[in-house]
């Protein structure tokens, strides 16, 4: 009789979800909906709640430290995670003018947010699946507090058709591009650096290449510049499974000049150089690089002018 009930239940079907989805952040939408470790922090403190997303706890991480079970608070002016530390939630604060950039990337299903502030940087990853339940943190954090421009779709088409040009040179830049673009914002001027690939040696009487120079797009829109790359954290030999995008606020950009180089693949290099002190450097060929002329007039126009101002 015994045994009848084990080989019942062993063989019964239970309704569950996967294992690996029990593990996907998602919404908070009601104050039963909070897990255990969050209540005292939220239901004590908010009647009505905030835009919450929960990150459960997950230890089995291959070759990477566990992950806390967490809560992303979005305000109207800041962005509170929650984290549960030795059954404490401990709280920490990003202002949104204290923003310095955002990095959103994505490799075939594994994603990630990387908030970066003058003190700290903090990396939130996740399912690629659930992307959407992190768009509304994302567009908050890189409008950083500025007003949002209300969508118009034919001038949100209009903006796309600026980027035409990446059509025909790269299609997985120009849906990139796409996709990263806010409703309603302008965008001024982009450049597109191709990759560079030099011989490095032969094999069997074949030449094999290697990248001397990755790809790249910069994008200057009336709100923030938009940096975007292959990812290089792709497990495989093609790079093309996975993009990086990075968004700094225009706030944040104190100057922008572009120096010549003496290298036997680029002959520019552009200085972003941000409020904080810290520079970021990108490289390009004249004679591959995509609206390179157009790109430093406009960055000019927007940045050097208006410090002569």
């Amino acid at each position: 009789m015994t045994s009848e009930a084990i080989r019942t239940q062993w063989f019964s079907y239970h309704k569950a979800d996967a294992p690996s989805k029990r593990l996907w952040p998602r919404v908070i939408k009601s104050h039963d909906e909070i897990p255990y470790g969050f209540h005292e922090a939220l239901s004590d403190t908010y009647a009505e709640l905030p835009y919450l997303i929960f990150i459960p706890e997950e230890q089995n991480l291959l070759f990477q430290q566990k992950r806390n079970a967490q809560m992303l608070c979005l305000h109207q002016d800041r962005l509170v995670i929650l984290e549960a530390v030795n059954d404490q939630a401990v709280s920490t604060t990003y202002p949104f003018n204290a923003i310095r950039s955002v990095e959103h990337g994505k490799v075939l299903l594994n994603s990630w947010l990387t908030i970066n502030t003058a003190e700290t940087s903090k990396t939130i990853s996740f399912n690629t699946v659930v992307e959407s339940v992190f768009a509304p943190i994302i567009k908050a954090l890189r409008l950083s507090g500025a007003q949002e421009t209300s969508a118009d779709a034919v001038k949100d088409q209009q903006e796309v058709a600026k980027l035409g040009y990446l059509w025909k040179k790269n299609l997985k830049y120009f849906n990139y591009s796409k996709q990263s673009l806010l409703p309603g914002e302008t965008i001024l001027e982009s450049v597109y650096q191709p990759e560079l690939r030099r011989s490095a040696l032969t094999f069997f009487k074949k030449p094999v290449f290697r990248t001397s120079l990755p790809g790249h797009l910069s994008i200057l829109t009336d709100n923030e510049i938009i940096f975007i790359k292959e990812s290089e954290k792709t497990p495989v030999v093609n790079n093309s499974y996975g993009g990086i995008a990075t968004y700094i606020p225009l706030k944040q950009v104190q100057r922008v000049t572009f120096e010549p180089q003496n290298h036997h693949d680029t002959d520019s290099m552009a200085i972003f150089q941000l409020v904080d002190g810290q520079e970021l450097r990108f490289h390009y060929s004249t004679k591959t690089a995509e609206n390179l002329a157009a790109f430093q007039e406009a960055c000019a126009r927007k940045f050097n002018a208006a410090q002569v101002s």
